[in-house]
């Protein structure tokens, strides 16, 4: 590899310039040095290319320090060349092939239409951003796009944490401001499903998920001690008759599950999803208002936790005194561990944990 060399440019020799060769990737970076005393290196500060700053991003207080310390020009010189071929080749081949200026200059007037504001993050390479949008009601959504170095002929990737996938019409002429309008449609019509769901959020025990995102459109109700409703909403019609499925013993569960069943003609689509919920069941769901969470027996009987990675309890005991629910593996590892259980394939039969009565959980 052939030294570097630079070259004085001015009388004072306080400016020099010059270029330093990568030959892994046959690259060549122009550099220039600026020296306050002729001579000296200290303060000295270095100025190079847009494409040579990129592949020192992360090392630029590095490359800077070993200006002010080294004994020559040429010291330094060598020094840098050998940090630049260090960087190349760390960068795989995508990385090192930089856009133009006007793939930049273009990306920064549309962001600057789009509103500074609004840009929570942009990566060096100018290749992800996020933006951050506000619906009708004041909700902050955030909207990733991950841009092809071909933008915009082709589409970027757009991602939102959306019930339903984020679809945006393309075309050459699409700019980022084009796709905030179709996001805030996106989001405007969403509207009614968030609507439902925060009032059942306001006004009943949630009990999974514990911190819902604006993608998730089911919810799991306390409808009292070891019973509980699994709600799915549908994003398109949000105030339709919803799936609903009834967890915990039958002898709790069954009468409002024969509630709603013989009810659910009459679910009432100008009423909201929590009011028609309540009728169809017979009882006002228990709410933070008027009940404690503490109250209501949600977690499995043998760990002691609601949550066994994605599993929640959804086996109960049929004892009428007892109801105390489990996790199912937690169920089957523990009577696999009791002598007195016997098993049929892949069940196991045997005693409750909670109350030793035996029965089919």
């Amino acid at each position: 590899m052939p030294s570097p060399l630079l070259i004085p440019f001015n009388n004072n020799k306080t400016i020099y310039r010059g270029y330093l060769n990568v030959q892994q990737q046959s690259l060549e970076f122009y550099i220039e040095v600026h020296l306050r005393t002729p001579g000296v290196l200290q303060g000295a500060s270095l100025s190079c290319s847009w494409k040579m700053k990129h592949l020192l991003a992360d090392c630029l207080n590095t490359v800077n320090r070993r200006l002010q310390e080294s004994n020559s020009l040429a010291e330094f010189a060598i020094e840098l060349q050998n940090i630049l071929e260090t960087q190349v080749g760390k960068q795989s081949p995508s990385k090192l092939v930089c856009q133009p200026p006007e793939y930049y200059s273009r990306l920064l007037n549309e962001i600057e239409i789009v509103g500074w504001d609004r840009l929570i993050y942009i990566d060096s390479d100018f290749k992800e951003l996020h933006l951050m949008v506000k619906d009708d009601r004041g909700r902050e959504h955030i909207l990733k796009i991950l841009i092809s170095p071909q933008y915009p002929k082709v589409s970027p990737e757009f991602k939102a944490d959306l019930p339903l996938q984020f679809e945006v019409h393309w075309k050459t002429s699409t700019s980022l401001n084009d796709v905030v309008e179709q996001f805030t449609a996106e989001l405007s019509s969403h509207q009614d499903l968030w609507i439902m769901l925060d009032e059942i959020d306001s006004n009943a025990w949630v009990i999974d998920p514990e911190n819902p995102s604006p993608s998730c459109s089911t919810r799991r109700l306390v409808l009292g001690n070891n019973a509980s409703l699994q709600v799915l909403l549908d994003p398109k019609h949000p105030r339709a008759l919803p799936e609903c499925i009834f967890m915990g013993a039958e002898y709790v569960v069954g009468k409002f599950r024969d509630s709603f069943r013989s009810g659910a003609e009459k679910w009432n689509p100008s009423d909201t999803v929590l009011e028609n919920l309540q009728k169809l069941v017979g009882v006002k769901l228990p709410s933070p208002a008027t009940t404690n969470k503490e109250d209501f027996t949600v977690e499995c009987g043998i760990c002691y936790a609601y949550k066994l990675g994605k599993a929640i309890p959804d086996t109960a005991c049929e004892d009428t005194r007892c109801g105390q629910p489990y996790h199912q593996m937690c169920l089957y590892e523990w009577r696999r561990s009791v002598a007195t259980s016997r098993q049929n394939f892949n069940t196991i039969f045997g005693e409750c944990p909670y109350c030793s009565k035996v029965n089919n959980m």
